[in-house]
């Protein structure tokens, strides 16, 4: 299995891109994360942070339901 395409490594680049600052990219990277696992937590939850942090609070909260109601 290659590690590129695992939920766990796109999010952990996510997280990574986030904390440089390159926001954008991070949630694609969150994006990819969750197309692979759909009930991958941690993505929904970074991906929410990552939205309400550039103000786009829909979507912060979209995807924080996502993730409360699958827990």
């Amino acid at each position: 299995m290659q590690l590129e395409s695992t939920q766990t490594y796109y999010d952990n680049k996510g997280n990574a891109l986030d904390e440089l600052g390159r926001r954008e990219e991070a949630m694609e990277s969150y994006k990819k994360a969750i197309k692979i696992d759909s009930n991958n937590n941690d993505a929904y939850n970074d991906i929410g942070d990552a939205f309400y942090h550039e103000k786009k609070y829909e979507e912060a909260l979209k995807h924080s339901k996502i993730q409360l109601e699958s827990n």
